[in-house]
């Protein structure tokens, strides 16, 4: 199911206004994908979005330049491969751990082949003049998690994201009542990244001493960026 609903001010030509209200439930992502016709994507799973979203065009500026509003999606039961911007960068983020690390070269093998199949991805996102805000961005799977924050510059098309990845070492559910972020456990490793650079080409770089606090809705403390 796909609604929408806005509005256009076009007496204007020079400074046109849109206002969009979509609401997405339950629709196949990898369908989504297609309609706007792109063939790879790495993730697959009913996406359900909603959100509200303005924004107005002037002498020589796109309608990204103004993009106010705010997002949120979810994503159901679904699996995420080495593909597109999201799937790559995973895998480069994976690859910089060692193999030995509980389910690395597990996780590896599933990513360039099938998939890894994941529970559930959350994402909360504001706009302000061109400006994305990730808020909370958290995919829930078996063998890891990734949690996630910061910013996308869409008019320039750059990143600068930090990035929390927690690694099991067991795919039972029932062994992970552990806290996801603070105190380390047995079962559990937590990893480190900042994301920076062109959208299409984003440099990935460990970072231990990245603080999450309030786990995806604040970046501190990040050397160097």
């Amino acid at each position: 199911k796909i609604n929408a609903k806005g509005a256009a001010d076009l007496r204007n030509p020079e400074a046109e206004s849109f206002v969009l209200d979509p609401e997405i439930k339950n629709v196949e992502f990898m369908d989504l994908v297609k309609l706007v016709g792109r063939e790879n994507t790495s993730f697959s799973g009913p996406l359900s979005l909603s959100g509200h979203l303005e924004t107005q065009t002037g002498p020589g500026t796109g309608p990204l330049a103004g993009l106010s509003g705010n997002l949120t999606a979810n994503m159901g039961k679904g699996r995420v491969k080495a593909l597109g911007p999201f799937g790559e960068t995973l895998v480069e983020m994976l690859s910089l751990v060692s193999l030995k690390v509980f389910q690395t070269g597990k996780l590896l093998n599933e990513m360039n082949t099938e998939g890894i199949e994941f529970e559930k991805i959350d994402l909360k996102a504001s706009f302000d003049n061109g400006m994305a805000k990730m808020e909370d961005f958290f995919l829930d799977s078996s063998g890891l998690d990734v949690r996630g924050a910061g910013t996308a510059d869409l008019v320039n098309e750059k990143l600068d994201l930090g990035v929390g990845l927690m690694l099991f070492s067991t795919l039972h559910k029932i062994m992970r009542v552990i806290p996801l972020l603070g105190k380390a456990a047995s079962n559990m490793v937590t990893l480190y990244y900042v994301i920076k650079g062109p959208m299409n080409n984003p440099k990935v770089r460990a970072a231990p001493g990245l603080n999450l606090t309030e786990p995806g809705k604040e970046i501190l403390d990040a050397p160097g960026k």
